[in-house]
């Protein structure tokens, strides 16, 4: 009887102790793929156009029976070569229930010469590992399908410590004037785990001359990806909205928010910034 007592509580403390562990992480790479900004069917900067931003992110989460923040800071360097190629630099700092991660990407938008293409190679590397990759690749690509309608379709791996991630996101945009709408299907296969699916759809819309505004949402399982002892129950949405102002000729300021929720017991509140700075 002893013996039993004992493996009884052995085994309680061990599956509460993988119960905290899983409740502990969490990934977000999905909801910066939702909040990537729709691209633009044309570029009209001048030759030789530095730009850099500044983008943060504070979020209030709540996970099971834990509350605490959810930081996001991207510091972007990039350079209009030719209206044809604009490689960039990214540096991420991450702040997660005081879990501290950092990455840094290096990519190129490009278009082609008289052609109606355009599309983005990226890769990036993670450092001070908690809950983010340490190695990821992104590709995309997108082609008109007709008049305004353009097709697009995408690949990111993530290379994580415990296992790798493959997302695929076969899509449409449409553009109509100064405003444009997209929606994607994203595939998620993490090994072991099996797959993972959810939909994107989202706007950036002109209101006059100085504003835009933009919004969109997910809808899926493994969002975030905060239970793995339940994988199978992750469902959720995510919500988010903002405006864009020109504040001045080659300045524009951010300000939006977000909600997401995912089952069985996550919830995120956010606001985010970002200032956009071309010299």
């Amino acid at each position: 009887m002893k013996k039993r007592l004992i493996y009884f509580i052995l085994s309680g403390l061990i599956l509460s102790g993988l119960q905290s562990t899983a409740f502990s992480a969490g990934k977000d790479e999905v909801e910066q793929m939702v909040h990537m900004p729709i691209p633009p069917k044309e570029v009209t900067e001048k030759k030789g156009k530095f730009f850099a931003s500044t983008y943060y992110d504070y979020g209030s989460v709540n996970q099971d029976h834990k509350k605490g923040q959810w930081k996001l800071l991207v510091e972007t360097l990039g350079y209009n070569i030719n209206n044809y190629i604009t490689p960039y630099t990214e540096f991420y700092y991450w702040d997660r229930l005081h879990k501290k991660d950092y990455a840094v990407n290096a990519g190129t938008y490009f278009r082609f010469k008289d052609s109606p293409a355009f599309g983005r190679i990226e890769i990036g590397f993670g450092s001070d590992i908690d809950y983010i990759y340490t190695f990821q690749t992104t590709a995309e690509y997108a082609h008109r399908l007709k008049g305004n309608l353009y097709w697009q379709a995408g690949y990111k791996f993530l290379n994580y410590s415990e296992n790798d991630v493959y997302i695929l996101y076969p899509g449409l945009i449409y553009y109509l004037g100064d405003h444009s709408i997209a929606l994607s299907y994203n595939l998620s296969i993490t090994e072991s785990r099996g797959t993972a699916s959810w939909g994107t759809i989202k706007g950036d819309f002109r209101i006059n001359d100085r504003i835009r505004f933009y919004t969109g949402t997910a809808i899926g399982n493994r969002l975030y990806d905060i239970d793995l002892l339940n994988s199978n129950k992750q469902y959720g949405y995510i919500l988010f909205g903002g405006f864009d102002f020109n504040i001045m000729k080659n300045v524009n300021l951010k300000l939006g928010g977000s909600y997401s929720r995912e089952n069985p017991a996550f919830i995120k509140r956010s606001a985010e910034c970002a200032l956009i700075v071309r010299f």
